[in-house]
């Protein structure tokens, strides 16, 4: 469940994490092909 934050400065800290983490995130093409790439070797671990 969300909550709602309307504190100024909560939000600014919020906002900053949330801007760092997508700095941080692949493009979404390379985003699948990792995923596909992750999920096909999943399946060959016995």
């Amino acid at each position: 469940m969300g909550k709602l934050h309307d504190s100024p400065s909560v939000v600014r800290e919020l906002q900053t994490r949330y801007d760092l983490a997508l700095s941080d995130a692949l493009p979404l093409k390379e985003s699948l092909a990792l995923l596909k790439a992750a999920a096909k070797d999943y399946g060959h671990h016995d």
